[in-house]
């Protein structure tokens, strides 16, 4: 944000391909930086910041 980098984030849902349990799928997080070749870490913390926060809304 200081810099004004931009990164881009993705964000697929699929199901599993089981017919047996419709309930369970696969979530497939991507976040890549646009500028420069490292992130010092950022990428990870957002994609794990997001899947605790999925976390908490799926578990209400």
């Amino acid at each position: 944000m200081w810099f004004g980098f931009k990164d881009d984030i993705v964000i697929r849902i699929n199901d599993n391909g089981s017919e047996d349990n419709g309930s369970e799928h696969l979530v497939d997080i991507r976040s890549k930086s646009r500028v420069g070749s490292r992130d010092l870490g950022k990428n990870a913390e957002r994609i794990h910041d997001f899947i605790d926060e999925l976390k908490s809304i799926l578990a209400k």
